[in-house]
């Protein structure tokens, strides 16, 4: 039985430059008390998997995937892909809290209200002018 062949495989290279964007992208979140570690082994048939989270740590590890399949590496791709594991890691909180105490808790409130602060100036910065219709 023959292995697929590699397309679009994923360098050591590659996973620093993933680190680096996974770093920028926490501290564009605001998420300067997690700690986020790259697990050494790769992921099977995934671009990349946050692993584990651990809350009362404030640690989450991740790990890359061999082959990203039919979508090439690139210093775009890499950083899109460690925005989608790091909101993961940001939403965290929000998707635990909802489960625990439901979507009405004032814990969820604050969580909801926690994502949206960090999220309105990203999306519409002061600067910036509102859209036209």
């Amino acid at each position: 039985m023959g292995s697929k062949a590699v397309r679009n495989p994923v360098t050591e290279e590659h996973a620093r430059e993933f680190e680096q964007h996974v770093s920028h992208w926490q501290q564009v979140l605001g998420m300067a008390d997690w700690r986020l570690h790259r697990k050494p082994s790769r992921c099977g048939p995934y671009m990349a998997v946050v692993d584990s989270i651990e809350p009362e740590h404030r640690l989450a590890r991740y790990r890359i995937g061999k082959d990203w399949g039919g979508t090439p590496v690139t210093s775009y791709s890499l950083s899109r892909v460690a925005l989608h594991e790091v909101l993961h890691v940001f939403l965290y909180d929000l998707i635990h809290t909802v489960s625990v105490h439901g979507k009405e808790g004032e814990d969820c409130l604050t969580q909801e209200h926690r994502i949206i602060h960090t999220l309105e100036p990203l999306l519409c910065p002061p600067d910036s002018q509102p859209p036209t219709t």
